[in-house]
């Protein structure tokens, strides 16, 4: 898990992974308000744990759990957050539909995916520490509106490890 938060505080994407699982460079910029990524533990539940008679203290390994969640200020035309946006919603085609009288003007076709998408990579930088998540998908994401304010977004994001 990273720590601090605010300045110089930044996230980095890069994808497609190869394989699932295995880094690549980063190679698109985010910056972030606040992060949550880490990896859990979760306790195993098993009857044989609380029987009548000499405590041996061995608990079996739970679930390994890689994720967490990455709020940030939405900015339009930030290439990392189209990423985010491919792996939630599946294929992404971004075009310029006239190029000469409207050269900023982008299309960005999304289709639905009909198979989850290999993974990206994930580096979150925070000062002088930097965590790197590999194998990451977009489980949900969810935007804020709110009138005269900047639209923010929350990605919640799994992973399959941290190193």
């Amino acid at each position: 898990m990273s720590f601090g938060q605010g300045h110089k505080s930044y996230a980095m994407i890069g994808e497609p992974e190869v394989s699932y699982g295995t880094s690549i460079a980063r190679t698109h910029g985010l910056l972030f308000s606040s992060e949550s990524m880490g990896i859990a533990e979760q306790d195993q539940e098993a009857s044989d744990l609380y029987r009548v008679g000499v405590h041996t203290g061995i608990v079996p390994s739970g679930q390994i759990v890689c994720g967490g969640s990455l709020n940030f200020d939405w900015r339009f035309g930030n290439r990392a957050m189209m990423k985010l946006l491919k792996h939630l919603l599946g294929t992404l085609v971004t075009s310029q539909p006239d190029v000469t009288t409207a050269p900023t003007a982008y299309l960005h076709t999304f289709t639905p995916a009909v198979a989850l998408p290999v993974g990206f990579s994930l580096e979150i930088y925070k000062g002088i520490h930097a965590a790197l998540y590999a194998g990451c998908g977009v489980n949900s994401m969810r935007w804020n509106f709110s009138a005269g304010r900047i639209l923010t977004c929350v990605a919640d994001l799994i992973g399959q490890a941290e190193s």
